[in-house]
């Protein structure tokens, strides 16, 4: 990823030797936070307040803008933990760019596939410009 975009890409909590916490100045300096796909397990995560890797550290500490964007099996989709799960994150400020219906990783068709990405991309630049 590093080479693809040109930027540091961060995999761990913590920089090996130097001191420094790339979760807290990940947070910091986001304008936004973007996870897509979200699994069942991050938003579970999340809506529980758990953060055991860089990415739920990161959600949990920014002040930035978070958006959701979900992708998984129809039946995990409708779940109703997951939807309680949706519901909170939601009532914490947490924007959702809704899942589609189409080709599912497990082989299916159904809703649980993630948005378009300009769908994505749209979402994010109109709520942080």
């Amino acid at each position: 990823m590093s080479s693809l975009s040109g930027e540091q890409c961060y995999t761990s909590m913590f920089d090996a030797g130097d001191g420094s916490m790339p979760h807290i100045e990940l947070a910091r300096s986001a304008d936004a936070l973007l996870i897509a796909p979200a699994t069942a397990d991050v938003i579970g995560k999340l809506a529980n307040g758990l953060a055991d890797d860089l990415l739920t550290c990161i959600a949990l500490c920014t002040k930035a803008p978070v958006f959701i964007a979900p992708a998984m099996n129809t039946e995990m989709y409708r779940h109703p933990i997951v939807q309680q799960n949706c519901e909170k994150l939601r009532s914490l400020n947490v924007t959702f760019i809704d899942s589609v219906e189409g080709g599912l990783a497990c082989g299916t068709y159904g809703y649980g596939h993630i948005a378009e990405k300009e769908t994505i991309v749209e979402t994010v630049a109109k709520a942080i410009q």
